[in-house]
């Protein structure tokens, strides 16, 4: 009876543990909130480097502080495909982002536009001072550690 009690007890915190979302360097935020997770180095900077980067660009788009004026926009160069955002380049998916992705450049670009138009505005209705010193901040008393977490598109059946 204790052993079965010890291997239920296992169980269940490695079900808690396996439910947490990971949150690396590499994951972009959005005021509390997760968009993706870069998973690769590119122009000239590391995977943490770009997601830093994603980020700042994340919250100046909250100074908008209005859904319609992100006019989010996706441009195919090339091999890659830029995310605007605001009217500014927001993100770039390249080759390397869609193969750590398992999806191409364009599927991913999509994805990722999409994670920015539906967080932005959950964002910017539960943050109230947004625009002033409310960029970026956790919801008070929440850190990093514990900001909701927008579900992942499911994936398609496959046929």
């Amino acid at each position: 009876m204790t052993r079965a009690l010890g291997v239920a007890a296992v169980y269940a915190v490695l079900a808690v543990l396996l439910a947490l979302p990971a949150r690396a360097e590499t994951d972009v935020p959005l005021g509390g909130y997760w968009l993706f997770p870069i998973r690769c180095a590119a122009g000239g900077l590391t995977a943490e480097q770009r997601a830093e980067a994603i980020g700042k660009r994340a919250a100046a788009l909250l100074e908008l502080n209005n859904p319609a004026a992100l006019n989010i926009r996706i441009v195919r160069l090339g091999e890659q495909a830029n995310i605007y955002a605001g009217g500014k380049l927001f993100a770039t998916v390249n080759p390397c982002d869609a193969r750590a992705n398992k999806t191409t450049v364009m599927k991913l670009a999509k994805t990722w536009a999409e994670r920015l138009r539906t967080t932005y505005p959950l964002v910017i209705s539960q943050k109230p001072g947004v625009g002033s010193s409310g960029i970026g901040a956790p919801a008070s008393g929440a850190g990093p550690a514990s900001a909701p977490i927008v579900p992942k598109p499911k994936s398609k059946p496959k046929r």
